[in-house]
């Protein structure tokens, strides 16, 4: 099986990986909102597969059969034997094994479960989220995707219910009140909220969970004029969602450029990729016309800010040089 990572209108394909539970539907949402909401020239398609217990991969139905090319696979909280045998696989199948990237889904929730003091963020659950994978050289990034998709969701009233909740929570001189049991669960905290409605306990569990709040509430409490950009930042960097988006993006140019150059018909194999000359301004498409873009894309690349302007700028010059070269053919 050719894994070229494109289907035939374009789109590149990514597949999020994991057991029943460990939340890969919210992964896979977050990184094709993230996608949608970022400057990307070509389309995402995020195919979601679900490992059963003898380590197979049953991937539910997409706009094509081509697989995804980079995979991002979602850790339960306790490792399971079915996900060595998946990661196992799908790094066999794969063109490239550096195309498997390990998550550790709702990092957040398994640091409040560690932790004495109400820092919750991933990062101080990276040490508890490795796992005894036969590959341990492969990195484990634990991430929350409800946080980062949080980040993008709350809104004035949220912001509003949050500093009712960090003001109430400031006037509490004592642990042992009612409603110092409610950061427990989501029913106690349900159940001992009394300053929200019913309506607003429920968003705000659903956009933040407990650990998420807690996180808002404490950033309230030393910043009580904190802005709704701030809190979405907040939200954002306690996710610990930019290292995976980082690297999804570094696998996708790194597949586009491979396909634009290894390609046994490369300008019919650069139609469906983000610089294709069919998708320049109107007009013919000349080989004078993409050797001068060459040029300019080069000069780009030469004066590019950060390595990642410079690796795009670097692949869309070498799809310009390709598709020249087969138009001189």
């Amino acid at each position: 099986m050719v894994f070229s990572g494109l289907c035939a209108d374009g789109s590149l394909v990514v597949g999020v990986v994991g057991c029943p539970g460990v939340g890969v539907t919210v992964m896979a949402t977050e990184i094709a909102e993230n996608w949608a909401h970022g400057a990307n020239e070509w389309a995402l398609e995020v195919r979601e597969g679900v490992v059963d217990v003898f380590g197979g991969v049953t991937w539910k139905p997409g706009s094509s059969d081509e697989p995804a090319a980079a995979i991002v696979f979602v850790l339960g909280t306790i490792p399971r034997e079915e996900e060595i045998l998946a990661v196992q696989r799908l790094r066999e199948t794969l063109p490239e094994e550096e195309n498997v990237l390990l998550v550790q889904g709702r990092a957040d929730v398994i640091a409040a479960h560690h932790c004495d003091d109400t820092d919750v963020s991933p990062s101080s659950a990276r040490q508890r989220t490795h796992s005894p994978l036969p590959a341990r050289t492969m990195e484990v990034i634990p991430v929350s995707a409800k946080l980062a998709q949080a980040s993008r969701k709350l809104n004035t009233s949220d912001l509003d219910a949050l500093r009712s909740l960090a003001r109430q929570e400031a006037a509490d001189t004592s642990e042992h009140t009612n409603r110092a049991v409610r950061w427990y669960s989501a029913d106690l905290f349900r159940r001992n909220t009394d300053v929200l409605s019913s309506a607003q306990s429920e968003r705000l569990l659903d956009l933040l969970d407990l650990p998420g709040m807690r996180h808002a509430i404490e950033a309230l409490r030393k910043s009580p004029t904190m802005t709704l950009k701030k809190m979405g930042e907040l939200m954002h960097h306690h996710s610990g969602i930019a290292p995976m988006h980082r690297w999804l993006q570094h696998a996708l140019w790194a597949l586009s450029t491979q396909r634009a150059s290894n390609s046994s018909s490369r300008h019919n194999a650069k139609i469906n990729v983000a610089w294709a000359p069919e998708r320049a301004p109107e007009g013919p498409t000349t080989r004078t016309d993409l050797l001068a873009t060459a040029a300019q894309v080069r000069a780009t690349a030469v004066a590019a800010a950060t390595a990642t302007e410079a690796r795009a700028a670097h692949a869309h010059y070498r799809h310009l040089l390709a598709a020249a070269e087969e138009l001189a053919s």
